[in-house]
């Protein structure tokens, strides 16, 4: 019996281009030390891939970011109704592949549809996802800074951004975009990220998200009050101003 072909996902016509090289071997095996492995007991879906696992929280500062985040991510992107904002999500890259998974701590794809999913194939999905975001763990962090973003990037993740809830970096919070196929820094500035372009990103266009930037739970008052809203149900898109990137 011939095995079954293992299809890696296509990335995005925007990682495409400019290019200069093209992976020969499946992402799988190029980004292997990427990869997530399950931690027991596990759940498989229908199709038998992985849909749930035992991973727990790594501390009670990792969850309060991670919250903060989602629901600043929820409240910002409320106006965009086929916006999926998910936690903990298994995405998979490879048909056939059961072991080709990442699994972000957040997930943002803008016309995933907001439906309940065990997992993100991206072979099912409009495309990969629009941002992903990881906070800095004892554990994960040097994965998170040095072995990810090279997968995500020839994912064609359009934008991967880092919080760190453990003082690793020299700020709380570091991002990367997708710029000719290739991730780069956003531009700064005054030292800031240009806030403008991306607020207009997220309320004007459902083809790039930027999440505004959280300094960490409770120090800037626009996402405070977006976290606020997200958590009482009755989040309405942010309109007008800037908030701080």
């Amino acid at each position: 019996m011939q095995p079954k072909q293992i299809t890696t996902a296509k990335p995005s016509a925007e990682a495409r281009a400019g290019r200069s090289r093209k992976p020969r071997l499946p992402l799988s095996v190029i980004h292997a030390d990427a990869l997530y492995e399950p931690v027991p007991p596990v759940s498989l879906d229908d199709e038998g891939y992985v849909c749930r696992d035992g991973r727990v929280s790594e501390s009670t500062r990792h969850g309060r970011w991670l919250n903060y985040a989602r629901n600043a991510a929820e409240a910002l992107l409320q106006h965009l109704p086929d916006a999926l904002v998910a936690y903990d999500l298994a995405v998979l890259f490879e048909e056939g592949n059961r072991r080709a998974v990442v699994s972000p701590d957040i997930v943002v794809a803008l016309n995933a549809g907001p439906e309940d999913r065990g997992s993100y194939k991206l072979w099912k999905e409009p495309g990969p996802p629009d941002l992903v975001l990881e906070a800095l763990s004892e554990k994960t962090w040097r994965r998170d800074l040095r072995v990810k973003p090279g997968l995500f990037e020839d994912l064609g993740v359009r934008e991967y951004w880092i919080i760190d809830p453990i003082d690793k970096l020299a700020s709380p919070i570091m991002g990367y975009r997708l710029h000719d196929g290739r991730y780069a820094r956003p531009p700064r500035q005054d030292g800031r990220l240009d806030q403008h372009r991306a607020q207009r990103r997220v309320a004007d266009r459902a083809r790039g998200v930027s999440v505004a930037r959280p300094r960490g739970p409770g120090t800037d008052s626009r996402l405070q009050r977006a976290d606020t809203v997200a958590r009482r149900g009755r989040a309405g898109p942010l309109r007008g101003g800037t908030a701080d990137r």
